[in-house]
């Protein structure tokens, strides 16, 4: 049996370019986090809890700002942040007070994209960025008719490969049963930057991809590949060729999405985002590197044939002698 074996040399970075509180705030003081949960209906409004807890005894001040950029929009609250009529609330150390915000959407126009809403404090004793921000909450409509609330920390704990892409070119919404979908089977202590052994699986109408463990051959979909004929009959190669079968499936290209104005503190949460329109050719990972296959990537970065299939089968003659070979992926 032949295997094949896939090496990516993909390194790409891209770079995209009301009253205040005014008593002195020693921060960090206190620890803010986004509640995560999972509203299980569509009704137009989504409730996002941040969570404060004190370090120490203080008067938090509740003038915050939520940055949510397109499709949800901040209500105004029916009564003033955690009950009082002051832009403070005293907090005793090691306790917690939870402040509600209340965003509406349109049930007709659901983003296809997971949306953020940043928290930015209004205190003016905070001069810095970093110390300026609080938490961002991750917002995502789901395909089976549900809405997902998750802070920053579930948020990358989730065993999914987000998609970052345009709204107005996104895909159609589909709805999906969530029981059908495969699960991610990387262990919870997987290194987070060991991405040489996993690759993901898309599945239409989902705003991110799943995780796997790859295969020891290169087969994204589990199923042994196969070298036909025997050493001097190899399938129509001639008397020194080998045939090699292989099948690249939901293979995506990224790069990684830093915002202009970030600093250290936010470049925590870069994202990936797909090349999309990029002319791709499988090659052999052997002199003198034949072209195997030409393909492209389609609007969310994902390798896609001449039809746009994103599962790409092909088998190609090789006057290698090892029962295994690698191929590589250039793009230009």
């Amino acid at each position: 049996m032949k295997k094949l074996t896939l090496s990516l040399i993909l390194v790409a970075f891209s770079y995209f370019s009301n009253a205040q509180c005014t008593e002195e705030v020693m921060h960090p003081m206190f620890e803010a986090e986004v509640v995560s949960h999972e509203d299980l209906s569509l009704d137009g409004t989504v409730v996002v809890q941040l969570k404060v807890t004190a370090l120490a005894d203080i008067n938090f001040c509740t003038d915050i700002s939520a940055e949510s950029g397109s499709h949800l929009t901040l209500l105004p609250p029916s009564t003033p942040p955690g009950g009082s009529s002051s832009n403070y609330i005293a907090i005793a150390e090691g306790n917690s007070i939870t402040l509600d915000f209340t965003f509406d959407y349109d049930t007709t126009n659901l983003p296809y994209y997971q949306k953020e809403i940043r928290f930015i404090t209004n205190d003016s004793g905070i001069t810095e960025l970093s110390s300026q921000y609080l938490e961002t909450a991750h917002i995502y409509f789901t395909p089976w008719n549900t809405v997902e609330v998750f802070g920053n920390h579930d948020f990358l704990a989730q065993k999914r490969n987000w998609l970052v892409g345009d709204e107005i070119n996104s895909p159609n919404r589909v709805y999906i049963n969530k029981s059908s979908l495969p699960v991610s089977d990387l262990p919870d202590t997987f290194p987070d930057d060991d991405s040489s052994n996993i690759y993901s699986r898309h599945i239409e109408g989902l705003g991110y991809s799943i995780p796997f463990l790859a295969p020891d051959t290169f087969n994204y979909d589990s199923t042994d590949l196969v070298a036909e004929g025997a050493r001097f009959k190899s399938g129509g190669c001639g008397f020194w060729g080998h045939r090699f079968n292989g099948r690249i499936s939901n293979l995506r290209l990224t790069s990684l999405h830093i915002p202009d104005d970030a600093d250290d503190f936010i470049v925590d949460f870069a994202r990936d985002i797909g090349l999309r329109d990029l002319e791709v050719d499988i090659c052999v990972n052997r002199w003198p590197n034949q072209v195997i296959m030409e393909c492209t990537t389609d609007k969310e970065g994902f390798l896609v044939d001449g039809n746009g299939n994103r599962t790409i089968d092909f088998d190609f003659c090789t006057g290698s002698w090892r029962d295994d070979i690698g191929v590589f992926c250039l793009f230009f």
